[in-house]
């Protein structure tokens, strides 16, 4: 890098600098999927923090590369709060910003940290091992908000015959040693050069990779599936009266053209009631659908009771010819139960949102079983998780995700959370269907291409075949612990005392 730049951004211009690299990330990202963002964002962070004179002034570089990531690409929390949260805008606004502004501490963190441990020499040990332990204790800690993690924006591209290999983390790990020879090759373009070259050979194994079938059609005959998607207002849809139009319009979809045997997939809390109580209302359908030798999957709320202790779940049941119930393991903080339930609960009416009283289902639940089929389940946020996912898909034929998106509008969300979706079916190797409320659902095929899609905003039905899988690809049957160790490794490395020139 230029000596004039390098001083620059010494000053408020890397400052700056660090924010526009985090404005610009998301759009790496879906809809937008300007895939080289991925390298070019966190290439320029790097610029910023080798120039930053300090500790704190690199914590503070970070923090404000994370405003510019979450301020943007997660600001369709805005829309659920007023929307359907009946937040006011001025105070969705600051919720929203305070929400950014937390989520951008866990950059504040990895930059002082890569500024208390870097050594010029060592960048490329280093900053990839900061990165990837940033996007693992993002993904974790507090319960984990494992969004707009980097390698997501290589879908698509060549590198993506790495995901089913080392997952998302290990393609977040190929982002940013990529990002940091672009750093050296900016810094002296003609002698650094042939720093570039190290990146085709990479990109060309990841086209390899794509042509290895990591998993194969299992002996099961091809299952016939049929989505549904509602488009249920959400304004309207907890509304008691609205419960049997609610079932009609739902039973009425499905019914449509049926001609053969298929797997029924409802989205999330399509049924707006207890299983308990609607379950005799349901019950005449699910004799139709035995009889038609087929099943229904529908996200429907249930109540437990433990010990003299009532719980309600966030779940998926099986009707007609199949047999499971599965409880959702991970909820959405304020949408699905509320931190600090005591001081929150009636502040605003966001904190009282329908279904914001649930509580998890057990870590460990078999699949669902369906005509024959073992299907492993997600519902909503669920998909966001590589190890929930990864449990799923050990003995699963294929991977079942539904949602409701409607919270979040015309927004980024819904794109971003089909993506990741996706990223699911290609590091399982599994076919993945989505079913959701009003868009966007879809069917993936086991190399996480969308075979069919519904429009948004408009109900439908989706009829596809899926051809089951058997077998496991390398991410499913080692996890995330080799690329955990590898970038482990890189930082002990980039510590290692330097032999003293004799």
């Amino acid at each position: 890098m230029h000596p004039t730049l390098h001083q620059r951004l010494q000053g408020p211009q890397g400052a700056l600098l660090c924010l526009l690299a985090g404005l610009i990330y998301p759009l790496a990202f879906a809809p937008f999927s300007l895939w080289p963002l991925a390298f070019i964002s966190p290439m320029l962070l790097l610029a910023a923090l080798v120039a930053s004179p300090s500790p704190r002034h690199s914590a503070l570089r970070g923090w404000l590369f994370g405003l510019g990531v979450f301020g943007f690409g997660t600001s369709w929390v805005w829309i659920s709060m007023t929307r359907y949260g009946g937040t006011p805008p001025a105070l969705a606004t600051l919720l929203t910003a305070l929400f950014s502004m937390a989520m951008a501490l866990f950059f504040t963190l990895s930059t002082w940290l890569f500024h208390r441990l870097r050594g010029q020499r060592l960048l490329y040990l280093s900053f990839p091992a900061i990165w990837v332990g940033q996007e693992v204790l993002r993904s974790y800690l507090f319960g984990g908000f494992p969004w707009l993690l980097s390698g997501y924006a290589l879908l698509d591209t060549w590198w993506q015959g790495w995901a089913p290999v080392v997952g998302i983390y290990g393609l977040g790990l190929i982002t940013s040693l990529a990002a940091v020879t672009l750093y050296y090759w900016a810094r002296a373009p003609r002698q650094q050069l042939s720093s570039l070259l190290w990146l085709l050979p990479l990109a060309l194994s990841g086209l390899a990779l794509q042509q290895v079938s990591w998993t194969s059609p299992s002996s099961k005959h091809p299952l016939p599936v049929r989505l549904v998607q509602g488009n249920v207002d959400q304004q309207i849809k907890w509304n008691e009266e609205q419960l049997l139009p609610t079932l009609e319009h739902y039973e009425q979809l499905t019914r449509q053209n049926w001609q053969q045997p298929r797997l029924v997939v409802w989205p999330e809390t399509a049924v707006p009631a207890l299983l308990n109580s609607i379950y005799p209302r349901l019950e005449p359908f699910a004799g139709q659908l035995y009889q038609r030798h087929s099943a229904l999957i529908t996200g429907v709320p249930t109540r437990s009771e433990t010990e003299g202790e009532r719980r309600f779940h966030n779940s998926l049941v099986v009707l007609g010819e199949g047999l499971g119930l599965y409880h959702k393991r991970h909820l959405v903080p304020f949408g699905e139960y509320v931190p600090l339930e005591q001081w929150l609960r009636g502040v605003i009416a966001f904190f009282d949102l329908p279904m914001s009283a649930f509580s998890a289902g057990a870590p460990q639940q078999p699949p669902l079983e369906a005509m024959g089929y073992q299907i492993g389940a997600s519902i909503c946020y669920e998909v966001a998780y590589p190890r929930l996912m990864r449990q799923s898909a050990l003995s699963a034929d294929l991977l079942l995700t539904v949602s409701n998106d409607t919270w979040f509008g015309d927004s980024l969300a819904r794109y971003q959370h089909l993506q990741i979706a996706r990223m699911r079916a290609l590091e399982s190797g599994r076919p993945l269907i989505r079913a959701t409320n009003d868009g966007l659902t879809a069917v993936i095929d086991h190399q996480g291409q969308i075979g069919a899609q519904l429009a948004p905003f408009s109900p439908g039905i989706l009829d596809a075949v899926i051809e089951p899988r058997a077998g496991l690809t390398p991410y499913i049957r080692w996890g995330d612990w080799p690329i955990w160790a590898l970038a482990t490794l890189l930082l002990l490395l980039s510590r290692w005392p330097r032999r003293p020139r004799t």
